[in-house]
């Protein structure tokens, strides 16, 4: 009996995931704003990523141009993908709810914007992590990376299997990481301005995925997705600006201690002596005798 049941029980899981694949196709948002407004958000991160490249090679820079990369990846296919669902229900045609049906394409591009979508969260969580002085920055940005790596692995298995894929985990992950962006800087005695820029970005790609999740914009051309694609838009620009003050941040410092760093090298071959000490001078013994020697950077 126990047998006989089995086969049973997966027939049934297997007209659920069917309903759940159709449910997913038929309802989903083909508004011309939604995947227009999610083109805007791969377009801003494109820009920011390429005005990043000029700036002075630092962890937030290099991690800003890596959420660049996959938020303009995830919300670029998945605007194609809405917009070829669009284009079927303009032509009157049905939308394939799985991989064996007609009218599927919109799948293809479906299935990379799901991979990449969880590390654009996780992306900026470690791009707000580099803007602090933590030691233990390096360990945090791989813990969210990989927690990115299990949420894309699991979601692509779960489309490529049924066609579907449960919203809960990846929208969890999601916060969890935004959270982390904007409690791990505000645990710093000092904000500085990256911090307090990565914060803000967080914010509102935070509101906008809680928006997306909490409302729906019935009757309106401007869904929850549109306005969730307008706030990552904006938080985008914001997570740019964080990389180029943690940028300008290094500059300065490394600006302070390079006199410091010219005496410790010996590029300093007639320093300046002074006949009292002080607290802001460099003190090193010569070659010859104990005396010391102070040089003022």
């Amino acid at each position: 009996p126990k047998q006989a049941q089995r086969p049973i029980a997966r027939e049934k899981i297997a007209r659920a995931m069917e309903s759940l694949s159709k449910i997913n196709c038929e309802e989903r948002d083909t508004e011309v704003l939604t995947w227009m407004t999610a083109y805007v958000v791969a377009v801003v991160c494109l820009a920011g990523a390429f005005l990043a490249s000029f700036s002075k090679d630092t962890m937030s820079r290099q991690l800003f141009i890596i959420f660049a990369i996959v938020t303009a990846l995830a919300f670029g296919l998945g605007g194609t993908s809405h917009m070829q669902i669009f284009k079927l229900q303009r032509e009157n045609r049905s939308c394939g709810s799985s991989w064996q049906e007609d009218n599927h394409e919109w799948m293809y591009t479906w299935l990379f914007a799901v991979t990449f979508a969880p590390f654009s969260p996780a992306a900026l969580a470690a791009l707000a992590i580099s803007t602090t002085e933590s030691s233990g920055r390096v360990i945090g940005i791989m813990a969210v990376f990989a927690l990115a790596m299990g949420v894309a692995a699991f979601q692509i298995y779960e489309f490529i299997s049924s066609g579907f894929i449960t919203a809960v985990y990846p929208r969890s992950v999601m916060f969890v990481n935004l959270l982390v962006a904007l409690l791990v800087p505000g645990m710093e005695a000092r904000l500085r301005r990256s911090s307090l820029a990565a914060m803000a970005s967080a914010s509102l790609f935070l509101i906008g995925g809680g928006f997306q999740a909490a409302f729906t914009l019935e009757n309106s051309s401007f869904t929850e997705n549109a306005m969730c694609h307008v706030m990552v838009a904006i938080s985008a620009a914001l997570a740019w600006f964080a990389s180029q003050a943690k940028s300008l941040e290094t500059s300065i410092v490394e600006d302070r201690f390079q006199p410091y760093r010219e005496i410790r090298e010996g590029k300093v071959e007639e320093p300046v002596e002074v006949d009292e000490p002080c607290c802001f001078c460099f003190k090193k013994r010569r070659a010859q005798d104990t005396e010391w020697t102070y040089f003022r950077p």
